[in-house]
C-alpha cells in the first residue's frame, strides 16, 4: 500500500504530528530528570552524614582501646606472662566482645601470652603495629589483617611494655573485631530505605566489613576490578551494581582517612534503585500515558483533513510530472485556480512545462550549429560516459567522436562509439599509465595529457588530450568531454632539441672522462647509454685489433651473453664481410635500412629479427692520422630509422669514441713509460728525491734508503732538516733552496749530511726545479751520491803527494849535505896524525867527528824519508829507532802537537832495514 510508504504524504503528516509533541515529551523527561537528580543529591548528603558518624565511632573505639592497652601494660602479671597473664586477658576478652583477642609478645615478636589458647608458636614481628610500638615506644595502629590465632579479619593495636629504665621489653596488643563495629548499622537503618547496605574497602579493594553481610561481597575478597578502578580514581562518586542477593543498588562511595585507617579506606552506601526512584517512575508512566492519548487524537485529525487538502492536489501534480517525463511537453496540472501553496506549485509546474517546450526547440537549433562547428574544427571532439561500478579503474565508454577522427586516424565514428576498449587497444603501451583516466583522476576537474595514438594503418601520432570531467548534482562523475590536437610535429621538434641537449651533455661527460684518464670501457659505456636513451634498441663499440678481430668493449641493450657469443672481424675473412668489417676497411659508415632484405646480414638475420632489430648503422672510429681504430654499432626497431641527420649525430659520437681510444692508448703508453722510468729510478745507485713546494719529501727511491738509512714510508712528507741535514748545514741548504725556487735551472753542491743512525757522510747533490705546465715551480728534483769514501781517498792521495814532494826535496838536500860530510870526514882523518901528542887538539877533533857522525845519521834519515836509501837489514831494537827519530818526527808533525812515547822495556830485537822502519814510523805519525 503506497500510503504506508515512508515517503507518503500521510505518513509525513503523522511524523509532523509526532514532532509537535516532542517538546512536551522532552519537558516531561526533563522534569523527571530533575527529580531523579534531587533524589541522588539527597542520597549523597545522607551518605556523607553516615560517613561522618563512622569517623566519630572510630575515634571512640580508638580511645577505649588505648586506655585498655595502657592499663594492661602497667600490670606486672602482663610483663611476666604465664597462666596468670592468660587468665587476665581471657577475662578481659569476655567483657569486651568487640575484640577478637588480647595478647602480649616479647621484643622479638614471639607471643607468650594470649586471651585465646596458642595451638602453636606465633611470631608477629612482621606486623606493622608491633614494629611501630617497639620503634616509637607509643600506642600504634595496624592495618586490616586476618589474625594468626583467631583466623578472623581484624585491626590490631599495640602498646609498649617498658621496664624501669624505659626500655621496651614487650608489646601488649588487642585485635578489634570488624564484625562487632556495629553502631553504624543503626544509623544505616534509620536514615536509608529498606534493604540498603554499607561496605568498607581497604586501599587494595578488599572488603573489610559490610552490612548486611549477605547483601554484598565476601569479606577479604577483592571488589571487581572495573568498579574498584572507578572508586580509587574518582575518590568520590556513584555507580549502580548488583550484589550477591541480585538487588540493583545505587552505591554512593567516598574515600575516608580516619584514626583506624591511616592509609585510607573507601566507604560504599548502597540504596536499592527500585525504592529510590519508585515515585518518580510512577509519575513518568502517568505523564507518558496522557501524552500518548493526545498524539492519537492529533493523528486522527491529520488523516481526515490531509486527504482533501493535500493528498489529492499532490496526486494531480505527480500525474502531470509522469506525462512530462515521458516526453509529453504539453502536459499541464490544471491547478491554476487552487488557492495556497499547492496552487502556486501547480502554476509553477505549468510554466516550467511551457519553458521546456520552448527550450527543446532552441536545443534542436543549437545542435545543428554545433554539428557545423565540429565539421570545420581542426581538433577532434569527443565525449565519454563514466561507468563507475567500484572496480579498480572506472570504465569510459565513447558516446560521441567528431568526424575529424576519420581524417587523422582513419577510424569511423561508428566504430568507436560504444566501444569501451577502443582507447586502450590503440594507445601506445608506454604511454598507457600516464594517459588513462584512473580512479585517482576522478578528483580532478580538468586534465591535459600527451601520448601516442595508433592510426588505423599502424603508425603512431602524438596528440594533446584536454579533457574535463562533468558531474551530476550529487558530485558523481558522469561524463568526460574533451578534444584531441595533433602535436606530432611539435613533439618531433622537442625530441630533436632533447637529443641535441643530451648529445651535448654526453660529449661534455666524455671530455671530462678523457681528461680524467678514466678507463676506456667506462667512457665508451657512456656513449652506448646515451645512444640507447635516444630511442635505439641496442648499441655497442668494438676495437679493431691487429689480428683482424673486433673486440667489443662497451654495450647497452643486449641480452646477457649474446654479444660475447658473436664473432666479428674486419679483415678479408668470411666474418669480415659484414657491416662491421666494411665500415672499418672502407672508413665510411655502413647503414642497413632493412635487415630483413639486405644480404650483408644473411648470417645474423634470423637472430636479429627475433630480437626486434630492423635496421642498423656501423660507424668507423677514425683517428686524427686517418687510422681506423674501431667501430660504433646502433640498431633500431624500425626500418629506415637511420636518416642522414641520425648518421651525422652518430658520427659525432664515433669521433668522440675515437678520441677516447687514442687518448687511452696514449695514457697506456705514458703509463708504460712511467713504469720503465720508475724501474730505472729504483735501480739507479744515486739517491732520487723529489721535494714538494713546502720542501717536504714527495718521492724517495731505494738508493736514498740505502744512503741515508730512512725507509720511504718514514721519509715521505718530512722536511730534510728532520732527516739528513745537520744544523750547521741549514744556512747553506736554505740558500740553495731559495735559488732553485727563484728559477735557478740547476745547482751542484757538496754537503755534509747525517744518516738515520747518526753517522756523518759527505754527498754530492745535483738539484733542478720542477715546473708545472704554466711554468710555476712546484717542487725540486734532487739526485745525491755518497762520496764519503772517495773524499777520504782523495785526502790520503793529497797527503801522499805532499810527502813525496817533501821526500824528493829531503833526498836532494841529504845528498848535497852528505857530500859535504864526506869532505869533513876525509880532512879530519888527514889531520889526525898531525895532532898526535896534542891531547887537547885531538879531543876537539873527536868532537868534530862526533858532530859529523850525527849529521851523517841525519842525512841517512832524510834519505830513508825520501825512499832513496839502499835496503840494509840488520838486528835492531825498535825502542832505539823511535828514540832517535823523535826529533825529526816532532819537527814534521808541527809544534802545536804534543808528541809522547810509551816504550816497552822487554821488547825483543828484530831484523830490518833501519831506514824503512824509520819510514814506517814517520808515515804512522803523519797519517794519525
Amino acid at each position: 500500500m503506497k500510503w504506508l510508504s515512508p515517503s507518503s504524504i500521510r505518513i509525513r503528516l503523522f511524523f509532523l504530528a509526532c514532532a509537535m509533541l516532542v517538546p512536551i515529551a522532552l519537558l516531561l523527561m526533563y522534569n523527571v530528570y530533575q527529580q531523579r537528580e534531587y533524589a541522588l543529591k539527597s542520597a549523597r548528603e545522607n551518605a556523607e552524614r553516615i560517613m561522618d558518624f563512622a569517623i566519630l565511632q572510630e575515634e571512640e573505639i580508638l580511645r577505649g582501646t588505648r586506655q585498655i592497652l595502657g592499663m594492661l601494660a602497667d600490670i606486672p602479671a602482663v610483663a611476666r606472662g604465664g597462666r596468670e597473664c592468660n587468665e587476665l586477658l581471657g577475662s578481659l576478652l569476655e567483657n569486651a566482645p568487640q575484640y577478637t583477642n588480647f595478647g602480649v609478645a616479647r621484643r622479638n615478636g614471639e607471643v607468650y601470652c594470649s586471651a585465646l589458647p596458642l595451638e602453636k608458636p606465633v611470631d608477629i614481628s612482621d606486623r606493622s603495629y608491633f614494629r611501630d610500638a617497639v620503634e616509637k615506644r607509643s600506642f600504634s595502629i595496624g592495618e586490616f589483617q586476618v589474625g594468626r590465632i583467631t583466623s578472623k579479619p581484624a585491626i590490631n593495636f599495640g602498646y609498649p611494655v617498658l621496664d624501669k629504665n624505659g626500655n621496651v621489653t614487650a608489646v601488649v596488643y588487642a585485635a578489634l573485631d570488624l564484625d562487632r563495629v556495629a553502631k553504624l548499622e543503626y544509623e544505616v537503618d534509620a536514615q536509608t530505605p529498606a534493604n540498603s547496605s554499607y561496605v568498607k574497602l581497604d586501599r587494595n579493594g578488599s572488603v573489610l566489613s559490610s552490612y548486611p553481610v549477605a547483601y554484598v561481597f565476601g569479606r577479604g575478597s577483592p571488589l571487581e576490578k572495573p568498579l574498584f578502578e572507578k572508586i580509587s580514581t574518582e575518590r568520590k562518586g556513584m555507580f549502580v551494581a548488583s550484589g550477591v542477593d541480585g538487588v540493583n543498588r545505587l552505591y554512593v562511595f567516598s574515600s575516608l582517612r580516619g584514626p583506624l585507617y591511616r592509609d585510607g579506606i573507601y566507604l560504599l552506601l548502597g540504596i536499592p534503585t527500585q525504592t529510590l526512584f519508585a515515585e518518580f517512575n510512577r509519575q513518568l508512566v502517568w505523564n507518558l500515558s496522557v501524552l500518548g492519548a493526545a498524539l492519537l487524537l492529533a493523528l486522527a485529525a491529520m488523516w481526515i483533513g490531509g486527504r482533501r487538502l493535500i493528498v489529492r492536489p499532490v496526486e494531480v501534480l505527480v500525474d502531470a510530472s509522469k506525462r512530462l517525463a515521458a516526453g509529453d511537453l504539453a502536459a499541464r496540472t490544471g491547478l491554476t485556480s487552487t488557492p495556497g501553496e499547492l496552487g502556486h506549485l501547480g502554476r509553477a509546474f505549468d510554466q516550467m512545462a511551457a519553458d521546456l517546450e520552448r527550450k527543446k526547440q532552441n536545443l534542436s537549433e543549437t545542435r545543428k550549429r554545433l554539428a557545423s562547428i565540429l565539421s570545420t574544427s581542426p581538433a577532434i571532439v569527443f565525449t565519454y560516459a563514466v561507468s563507475d561500478k567500484g572496480q579498480s579503474d572506472p570504465e569510459y565508454i565513447p558516446t560521441f567522436v567528431s568526424d575529424r577522427i576519420r581524417d587523422w586516424f582513419g577510424y569511423e565514428p561508428r566504430e568507436i562509439e560504444g566501444n569501451a576498449s577502443w582507447w586502450k587497444q590503440n594507445v601506445h603501451p608506454e604511454d598507457l599509465p600516464a594517459g588513462r583516466w584512473g580512479r585517482s583522476r576522478l578528483d580532478q576537474e580538468t586534465v591535459s595529457r600527451e601520448y601516442r595514438f595508433r592510426e588505423k594503418g599502424g603508425n603512431y601520432r602524438w596528440v594533446l588530450d584536454r579533457s574535463a570531467l562533468r558531474r551530476d548534482k550529487e558530485g558523481n562523475p558522469v561524463e568526460v568531454v574533451g578534444s584531441w590536437t595533433d602535436i606530432t610535429e611539435n613533439r618531433l621538434a622537442q625530441e630533436q632539441v632533447k637529443n641535441a641537449l643530451r648529445m651535448e651533455t654526453v660529449l661534455r661527460t666524455i671530455d671530462t672522462k678523457i681528461l680524467a684518464g678514466e678507463r676506456i670501457e667506462e667512457t665508451l659505456q657512456v656513449v652506448c647509454d646515451a645512444i640507447v636513451a635516444m630511442g635505439y634498441r641496442i648499441c655497442w663499440v668494438g676495437l679493431a685489433e691487429p689480428d683482424g678481430t673486433v673486440r667489443p668493449v662497451a654495450s647497452r641493450g643486449f641480452d646477457e651473453g649474446y654479444l660475447e657469443s658473436m664473432r666479428f672481424r674486419w679483415d678479408d675473412a668470411p666474418e669480415g664481410g659484414g657491416p662491421t668489417g666494411i665500415a672499418i676497411r672502407t672508413r665510411r659508415p655502413c647503414v642497413i635500412h632493412s635487415i630483413a632484405e639486405n644480404g650483408l646480414y644473411a648470417p645474423w638475420r634470423q637472430v636479429a629479427l627475433e630480437r626486434g632489430y630492423r635496421s642498423s648503422a656501423s660507424i668507423p672510429l677514425i683517428s686524427g692520422q686517418g687510422d681506423t681504430v674501431g667501430v660504433l654499432h646502433a640498431y633500431a626497431a624500425e626500418e629506415g630509422a637511420f636518416t642522414p641527420d641520425e648518421v651525422a649525430r652518430l658520427e659525432i659520437f664515433a669521433q668522440q669514441c675515437a678520441i677516447t681510444v687514442i687518448n687511452a692508448r696514449r695514457i697506456e703508453d705514458l703509463h708504460d713509460a712511467n713504469q720503465r722510468l720508475k724501474f730505472h729510478v729504483n735501480r739507479m745507485p744515486l739517491a732520487y728525491i723529489v721535494w714538494d713546494a713546502d720542501f717536504k719529501v714527495a718521492e724517495w727511491n731505494p738508493a736514498a734508503e740505502w744512503i741515508f738509512g730512512w725507509k720511504a714510508e718514514e721519509a715521505l712528507g718530512r722536511h730534510p732538516y728532520e732527516l739528513i741535514v745537520p744544523l750547521e748545514e741549514w744556512p747553506h741548504t736554505d740558500k740553495v733552496w731559495s735559488k732553485l725556487l727563484a728559477g735557478d735551472q740547476s745547482s751542484y753542491s757538496l754537503n755534509a749530511n747525517t744518516r738515520k743512525d747518526g753517522k756523518k757522510i759527505t754527498c754530492e747533490w745535483f738539484n733542478s726545479p720542477l715546473r708545472e705546465a704554466g711554468g710555476k715551480i712546484n717542487g725540486v728534483l734532487s739526485m745525491a751520491h755518497d762520496v764519503t769514501e772517495k773524499t777520504q781517498l782523495e785526502r790520503q792521495l793529497q797527503t801522499a803527494q805532499r810527502m813525496e814532494a817533501v821526500g824528493t826535496l829531503a833526498g836532494g838536500i841529504a845528498h848535497d849535505f852528505n857530500n859535504a860530510l864526506t869532505g869533513i870526514f876525509g880532512f879530519s882523518e888527514m889531520i889526525r896524525p898531525q895532532l898526535a901528542g896534542n891531547e887537547r887538539a885531538l879531543s876537539n877533533l873527536e868532537e868534530v867527528l862526533r858532530c859529523a857522525q850525527r849529521a851523517s845519521t841525519l842525512t841517512r834519515q832524510l834519505l830513508t824519508y825520501s825512499r832513496r836509501q839502499i835496503i840494509d837489514p840488520v838486528n835492531l831494537n825498535l825502542n832505539s829507532v823511535i828514540t832517535e827519530l823523535l826529533k825529526l818526527v816532532s819537527k814534521v808533525v808541527g809544534e802545536h802537537i804534543d808528541l809522547r812515547t810509551f816504550l816497552a822495556r822487554d821488547l825483543p830485537t828484530i831484523r830490518a832495514d833501519v831506514g824503512q822502519m824509520e819510514q814506517v814510523v814517520m808515515n804512522l805519525a803523519l797519517n794519525a
